[in-house]
């Protein structure tokens, strides 16, 4: 994961429309707390991430911090509503699933 923020906190807000084009980027997400931005990205070796952290730093004129994950536990849960069903499956007025 690469956390983003702009090296000008006055610079306009478009960090996701500078990166769009990194292929090695899979997702981007606003946040709040010290950076604007985290993505999600996945290269095949250290020096990738190193070349790609400048691509970056060069492309969108932001500071950067890096966080490397090890191993995954578990992802991909589905989100239960209050009732404890998969509030992802749509459902029509009625309750019925779409």
């Amino acid at each position: 994961y690469i956390s983003l923020s702009p090296l000008d906190p006055a610079a306009p807000d478009d960090i996701p429309e500078r990166i769009s084009h990194f292929s090695e980027i899979e997702s981007c997400h606003s946040v709040a707390g010290d950076f604007n931005y985290i993505t999600k990205v996945r290269v095949a070796t250290p020096l990738d991430l190193e070349e790609l952290l400048a691509r970056l730093r060069a492309a969108a004129h932001v500071q950067t911090r890096t966080t490397v994950v090890l191993s995954t536990a578990w992802e991909g849960r589905p989100v239960l509503g209050s009732d404890g069903r998969d509030a992802t499956e749509a459902k029509d007025a009625k309750g019925a699933k779409r």
